[in-house]
């Protein structure tokens, strides 16, 4: 199996540069300690959505299992506002 990097996938995809945007409301729950998915890895998420949002929750890897009402709030709040 291939492997490729980001940048070799966005000018194989998208060879002028431009990566469309998702004109749909997006969000990302991101845990604050997760081990392996540092919240830099993330950061360039945003170029793909118009409404982007991240949050943060005080967990490791495992957001919903490890703290169900903190991301149940986050989601419910953020449900509300855009739908």
């Amino acid at each position: 199996m291939a492997h490729f990097q980001t940048g070799e996938v966005h000018t194989a995809l998208f060879p002028d540069g431009g990566v469309p945007k998702a004109d749909v409301p997006a969000l990302l729950i991101a845990a604050r300690h997760d081990p392996i998915c540092h919240r830099i890895l993330t950061d360039n998420v945003r170029q793909y959505f118009e409404e982007f949002e991240r949050r943060m929750i005080d967990t490791g890897r495992w957001t919903r299992p490890e703290d169900p009402e903190g991301a149940n709030t986050l989601l419910i709040d953020w449900l509300t506002r855009h739908f």
